[in-house]
């Protein structure tokens, strides 16, 4: 028996032994994974922390690389190719130009002609997908897999991207699928032409016109009379004459191709060779209707109405189309105000149902034609069809005619106060928001000015935001205009919110690029509207302090306001010194040659010179001394008809002073006929009032 108990006892103390043992490993095992994990965590940190650094010194510190920068652009105006791969290689740039650098590797590969590097680099080209610079990836990469005939490269990378080339460089995409098709598919050799036929018809005179020619040199010779007579129209559209024309003699008399002999006299302002040709095509023919438009605008060019008449009747007698014709002979008895001869014939083409060429415009005319002649339940009725049956949102003028319309016929209305009310909240630094506000009681009136609010927006401080603001930067101060322009239009396609564009605006302002501040406009839906912060009017209608200092003492001698000068200069030039426009006005105040000649005289300076009119001094002192002119022609307080005579020409707005008098000033601009005259005194009167409104404490 004590056997027994002594040999249990001493499997109890192994077993006991055995569970103590395996408790201690697992302790210690458990003990060592910690501590491992902590010296990992510890090592990760510590790599962070050097990653983190590096980032730093990168985006942060990018001003000690800017020298090699520097010296990487310059070998490349001097075409010393080879020394700038070697400065760009040394470069470090940071990671949120990753993109930009990639595309100067390319470029650089490129022209060093490293294709087979080049074409591994392509292989990476899916990081770059939302670059801005992706279509300038895909254009390179493309043409290194043609040049090298890796025609399943090709074909492969076609087709993953055959929206972007397809929408943004479709001959470029056309003339690609030619190629593959040509080289990979023997049997389909006709699809490959008739792309290239294509190429030729629609984008004449293209890059790709070359080495079609070489592959199909008879291509352009066996297109129909009618792919060649699209190519030739396409040719006038882009004003290439002389090509237009040798093409034309080519191809077999019809009455399309004297239509279009006549039309490129035309354009090149011949017109008496222009009407030799018009004359020549039969009114019964598809051509026959713009030829005889063409020959009404040559008569009323140089005879005004006296002989339109006599054309109208001869094309109608020959057999062409008179509904097509009312038209335009509406428009040049509305241009003079002759109103029962354009009432006549608008309303003739407007029964007709046939698409007019300028739309609802005919309509909005023929409205206010009724209105002069007092008629005025129908342009009431005109404008009634507008807001009741809108086929868009209803216009800001829409709204407020058929108020004011309604309230001259029926009085004034709930109805009528509350569409003046949306229109002064919606519109309010807006020339129809302030016709409304003006029409308001005073105690509406100052519940719209208490809610006026100079908001300061909360806006979203992401890395996305800050990344593409370094890159602007960037950009800009290296002086790459095309590669800042291109991220301005990639950060405003991203930008979709309010709070993000007065972002994107107010870093335009620090960037201090005035040009594209006034380009960039508040892409809101009311961007007039009372919501809208004062602060951020003034990066959309800025004081170049270089320019106001001259119209402020201007101004002064002729007793003008200068914002009135200033918000004529934002319309006309933009502030841009060296403007000049297609009828040949120059300068900031754009002053034709003539008018600043007898200005000049008047003022007993020295001769001037088309290339004085450039020098701000003097174009402002000439354009101010005009409006002086004009101010005591109409009146001090008759902006309309300074600013219309401003565009227009005194004469014009005299006549039409003769037949529109009895109208209001706010009637007087509808009923103005010339469309660029009437938007020009709308906007002008807009600026004024904004710059009245931020820069004037009162």
């Amino acid at each position: 028996m004590d056997l027994i108990s002594e040999q249990n006892k001493k499997k109890k103390t192994a077993f006991f032994l055995i569970i103590l043992i395996l408790f201690l490993s697992f302790v210690f095992s458990v003990i060592f994974l910690i501590y491992e994990s902590k010296k990992f965590k510890l090592k990760e940190k510590k790599v962070y922390k050097k990653i983190y650094k590096f980032n730093y010194k990168t985006e942060f510190q990018f001003s000690d690389q800017y020298e090699k920068f520097k010296k990487y652009k310059d070998f490349l105006k001097k075409k010393k190719n080879r020394k700038a791969y070697k400065v760009f290689k040394k470069i470090t740039f940071p990671t949120f130009l990753n993109d930009y650098q990639f595309i100067e590797n390319l470029r650089m590969m490129k022209t060093l002609k490293k294709d087979q590097q080049l074409m591994l680099k392509c292989l990476k080209i899916k990081k770059f997908y939302l670059s801005p610079f992706y279509q300038d990836i895909l254009k390179i990469c493309a043409q290194t897999y043609r040049e090298n005939k890796r025609w399943k490269n090709l074909e492969k990378l076609l087709n993953e991207n055959e929206k972007i080339l397809s929408l943004k460089a479709p001959v470029f995409y056309l003339f690609l699928k030619g190629e593959i098709i040509r080289h990979k598919y023997g049997k389909e050799k006709r699809k490959a032409r008739n792309l290239f036929k294509k190429i030729l018809i629609n984008y004449p005179l293209s890059e790709y016109e070359k080495p079609i020619k070489k592959i199909y040199p008879r291509l352009l010779q066996k297109l129909n009379n009618e792919e060649k007579m699209k190519r030739i129209e396409n040719l006038i559209r882009k004003r290439k004459f002389r090509t237009a024309r040798t093409e034309l003699y080519k191809v077999k008399d019809c009455e399309r191709k004297k239509y279009l002999i006549g039309l490129s006299y035309y354009k090149r302002g011949l017109f008496s060779f222009a009407s030799q040709w018009f004359k020549k095509v039969k009114p019964t023919s598809e051509s026959g209707v713009p030829a005889c438009k063409h020959l009404l605008r040559i008569s009323y060019k140089r005879s005004k109405l006296l002989k339109i008449d006599n054309i109208y009747n001869e094309c109608i007698r020959a057999g062409a189309n008179k509904d097509s014709l009312r038209e335009i002979m509406g428009d040049f008895y509305f241009s003079n105000l002759i109103l029962f001869r354009a009432k006549h014939f608008y309303e003739k083409t407007i029964k007709a149902e046939i698409p007019l060429v300028q739309g609802d415009e005919i309509k909005r005319r023929l409205a206010w034609i009724n209105f002069v002649l007092g008629e005025k339940e129908k342009t009431f009725d005109y404008y009634k069809n507008k807001h009741l049956y809108p086929k868009n949102e209803p216009s800001a003028s829409d709204e407020y005619w058929y108020a004011r319309l309604k309230e001259n016929l029926f009085g004034k209305d709930k109805e009528t106060k509350k569409i003046y009310e949306r229109i002064a909240k919606n519109y309010y630094y807006h020339y129809y928001g302030q016709l409304a506000f003006k029409r308001l009681s005073r105690k509406a009136k100052k519940e719209i000015e208490q809610t006026i609010e100079h908001r300061e927006l909360d806006l979203p401080y992401t890395p996305l935001i800050i990344k593409e603001f370094k890159r602007l930067d960037f950009f800009y101060k290296n002086n790459l205009i095309s590669e800042f322009r291109r991220e301005l239009r990639y950060l405003s396609f991203i930008y979709s919110s309010e709070e993000l564009k007065y972002y994107y605006l107010d870093e335009l302002k620090r960037l201090d690029n005035l040009y594209f501040i006034i380009r960039k406009r508040l892409d809101l839906k009311y961007p007039y509207s009372i919501t809208t912060p004062v602060k951020y009017l003034y990066f959309a209608y800025p004081l170049p302090p270089q320019y106001f200092l001259l119209i402020k003492r201007e101004a002064s001698t002729y007793g003008i306001d200068p914002y009135l000068i200033v918000s004529l200069i934002r319309q006309e030039s933009l502030f841009n010194e060296g403007a000049i426009s297609y009828a040949g006005a120059r300068g900031l105040m754009q002053l034709m040659y003539y008018t600043a000649r007898r200005l000049a005289r008047e003022l007993n300076m020295r001769r001037v010179y088309k290339k004085h009119l450039y020098i701000p001094q003097t174009n402002i002192k000439l354009g101010v001394y005009y409006l002086k002119k004009l101010f005591d022609r109409y009146g001090e307080d008759n902006y309309v008809y300074v600013l219309a005579s401003y565009n227009a020409g005194e004469h014009r707005v005299d006549y039409w002073d003769k037949i529109l008098k009895d109208l209001k000033k706010d009637e007087f601009v509808e009923m103005i006929p010339f469309t660029q005259t009437r938007k020009y005194v709308k906007i002008i009167l807009t600026n004024y009032f904004i710059y009245r409104k931020i820069y004037t404490p009162e």
